[in-house]
């Protein structure tokens, strides 16, 4: 199975952390954070080798937000974030394993297909009513929407003369 990608983020929790760090220092907690959810805890090697020649700069303001068990460090918050999201994958995965188990060979099909997206679906509160919202008041029988990208005025003699050479040069004969 693959690794998540994923974790819950939630601001408060980074911006206690990195409330009293000027700006590099907040960078190289961030690169912190994205080495734990790749490799778990780290060794003080591994976050020389992360940060670098900011190392000596970044570290005792990092330390301090830093928990520290067997010579391995870690972002509580970010454990317990990474923790809480390899639960809820698992509890899902069984969930959809219990379903396929309670099918029958003959739903097997439709079970599959019902599968292959499982985040399909969506609650209407979480819509964006002003999403994709196009308004088109000058749509044209001829030219589509092409004329709200040119933003050529319809009523203008120049466009009256192109739009019937156009219209003439096809009508029938």
């Amino acid at each position: 199975m693959a690794k998540d990608p994923a974790f819950l983020f939630y601001y408060a929790d980074a911006a206690s952390d990195v409330s009293l760090m000027n700006r590099l220092e907040r960078g190289c907690y961030f690169d912190i954070i994205q080495a734990q959810k790749k490799f778990g805890r780290l060794s003080i090697a591994q976050i020389k080798k992360i940060l670098g020649s900011d190392f000596d700069a970044c570290w005792p303001s990092i330390e301090m937000v830093m928990t520290k068990i067997d010579d391995l460090y870690y972002i509580e918050w970010l454990d317990g974030s990474i923790e809480k999201r390899k639960k809820f994958t698992e509890s899902r995965r069984k969930n959809r394993e219990s379903l396929k188990n309670e099918k029958s060979e003959k739903d097997e099909k439709l079970y599959d297909e019902d599968m292959i997206n499982i985040c399909s679906s969506y609650d209407e509160h979480m819509v964006n009513e002003n999403e994709n919202v196009i308004v088109n008041k000058n749509e044209n029988v001829f030219f589509g929407k092409s004329e709200n990208l040119l933003h050529v005025d319809p009523d203008s003699r120049l466009w009256q003369d192109e739009k019937n050479s156009f219209l003439n040069d096809f009508r029938w004969k």
